[in-house]
């Protein structure tokens, strides 16, 4: 619907500007430029996912396809992370450590997908994509409250943006229109 592209829309231009407000400058020089491009493809690498993982999730359930996807996404970082692997001291891992990876596996992950793809099923997949526009808001509150961090004019412009974009996205013009 018109509601839900300007939504995406809005919130992505609000990631945009949570990215480019660091410093209150848009910098095309420095590290941090480049940065700022793979995190926007990051972005449209996860809308692309979600996009696709619709017509899977008409067939299999959200913890069905979590599963197929985990086990897919192990065999590529083994892959790639195998020689890593092999040259690490194990013994050198406290039991912190070692919680800290399943945290990130099994929580963090496992469960984020499970619950990601569950949305993708129950409010459709743009709907969903939206949500994830969150994350740059989150990573800005939690700089915030967490570690002090001052926020620029433009991060709070964005996460404002973002916010709103999510709320357009999830409005429905049949709801608004019979009112």
């Amino acid at each position: 619907t018109l509601f839900t592209g300007m939504g995406v829309l809005f919130a992505f231009a609000g990631v945009a500007f949570i990215i480019m407000g660091g410093d209150g400058t848009l910098s095309f020089e420095s590290e941090t430029f480049v940065g700022n491009l793979i995190t926007l493809l990051a972005a449209v690498c996860w809308a692309s996912f979600t996009i696709l993982s619709r017509k899977y999730l008409r067939v299999y359930s959200p913890l069905q396809y979590s599963a197929f996807m985990s086990v897919v996404g192990l065999v590529g970082l083994l892959l790639i992370g195998l020689p890593f692997l092999i040259k690490l001291d194990w013994s050198q891992i406290s039991i912190i450590g070692y919680g800290g990876v399943f945290y990130s596996g099994a929580l963090s992950v496992g469960l984020a997908y499970i619950i990601w793809n569950y949305g993708i099923k129950k409010i459709g997949a743009v709907r969903t994509a939206a949500y994830q526009n969150l994350v740059p808001v989150l990573g800005l509150v939690f700089g915030l409250v967490l570690l002090g961090e001052e926020l620029s004019v433009l991060q709070y412009i964005g996460a404002a943006l973002v916010i709103t974009g999510i709320v357009l996205a999830r409005l429905k013009l049949n709801r608004i229109f019979k009112k």
